[in-house]
């Protein structure tokens, strides 16, 4: 009669613990290198894309409750899907532009006349940036009249 032993219930449910702590920890490292390696490149392939970029507005002004503003790509990089925001002295009134269109391409060395939304009386000042080139974010003072 043969006698075979086994290991017990206890020892391996320790066993199949560690080694599913081990397994989970070797993923944790990999997933955190992975992430970290994908954020680098990430970044590095949005500054080369901005490379070249020189935006630039100009007369910004509200005329009868209606706001315009010239923007301008000096550069040599097209610029496109465009975002505004407009600040006042209260900071409880600043607001998104709406700028109109917003949704062109500028590519280099075109102009651009944007319309913008006014909700309250008297703004300081507006910023607008490409959303292809967070880098290129501008702000201007506003005239009135």
């Amino acid at each position: 009669m043969a006698i075979t032993k086994g290991i017990s219930p206890l020892i391996a449910t320790v066993l199949l613990i560690a080694f599913t702590m081990a397994i989970a920890g070797i993923m944790a490292t990999w997933a955190t290198s992975f992430v970290q390696t994908k954020i680098t490149e990430t970044k590095n392939q949005s500054e080369a894309m901005c490379t070249g970029v020189n935006f630039r507005i100009s007369d910004a002004r509200i005329v009868d409750g209606k706001g315009y503003v010239i923007g301008e790509n000096l550069g040599t990089h097209a610029l496109k899907d465009f975002v505004g925001y407009v600040y006042y002295n209260d900071p409880s009134k600043n607001h998104d532009a709406n700028l109109t269109p917003s949704n062109i391409t500028l590519e280099s060395g075109e102009t651009y006349t944007f319309t913008f939304t006014n909700q309250s009386a008297n703004p300081v000042e507006i910023k607008v940036t490409a959303t292809n080139c967070p880098s290129s974010a501008i702000k201007i003072a506003i005239t009135t009249g």
